[in-house]
Formats: C-alpha cells, structure tokens, sequence
C-alpha cells in the first residue's frame, strides 16, 4: 500500500527502489514501532510519531541507496547492447554518419531499430545529432 500511494503522490522514484524489502530487513523494528503506534488506537493518546520516523528515516535510506547506484551507473555510463556498441565504433571510425550510413552498413538491423538506437545513444549522451530531417547526421560525443 505504501508503494502504490507514494506513486499515486508522485514519488516515482519508489518504483526503481523495495521498500516491503526494506520493510522484510528491519521487520522487527517496523512491527514495534507499529504496534507501539496502534496501543491506543483511536483516543487521545494515540501517538504515531515512531512509525512516522521509521517511516521517514526508511524513505531517507532508500533514496540514499539509491543515489549510490545512480552514482555508479552515471561513472560507468549506459548499458549498450552488442547493436549498439556496433553502431557506436562504426560511427566513432566514419563520423559524421547519416541514417543512411548506417543501414547500408548494416542491412540485418531494421530502420526503425537503427533509430531507436540512436535515439538511446544520443539520450545517453554518447553521440550528438547534428541538423533535422534527411540532412542530419551524428557524431560522438568528445568525452566518449
């Protein structure tokens, strides 16, 4: 349920992170805190403010292990598939490349697969698109 109504808020980034896996590491500590939140359920001295800190400090974790990774994927870069490391070395020996470079090169790989390839390439920022329409072409980034 936390999950569903963190992205139902808007917190999109419980989606890439586990929280019940979180939860199942520290169920102890979680069901303490419920229970101690529930003894007094419904009066005036019902007090939820340790389950609110588990709660908070548990979300204040998961983002944090999460920066880390993202870190370390922004270190080593994007994942490239084996077509996409073609595509990259045959652009990093003739650039600029057209489209059209691209598939007489390689005839096996589909245009719409080339452009999406393209499309991951340059969103990962390995190459460049220069110009629209017919006349563009790419070219690898410097820092690549």
């Amino acid at each position: 349920m936390t999950t569903l109504f963190l992205l139902q808020n808007d917190y999109a980034f419980i989606q890439y992170i586990s929280f019940e896996n979180h939860i199942e590491q520290n169920k102890k500590t979680y069901y303490e805190v419920l229970m101690d939140g529930q003894k007094h359920r419904g009066t005036k001295q019902e007090r939820i403010d340790l389950w609110l800190i588990f709660f908070l400090e548990s979300l204040k974790t998961l983002t944090e292990k999460l920066e880390q990774k993202y870190e370390v994927f922004k270190t080593k870069g994007g994942y490239l598939n084996d077509r996409q490391k073609l595509i990259k070395d045959f652009i990093s020996e003739n650039q600029p490349i057209k489209v059209s470079d691209l598939a007489k090169q390689f005839p096996e790989i589909g245009m719409s697969a080339l452009k999406k390839d393209l499309q991951y390439l340059r969103d990962e920022q390995v190459l460049t698109m220069i110009g629209k329409g017919k006349g563009t072409v790419y070219q690898l980034n410097e820092k690549v």
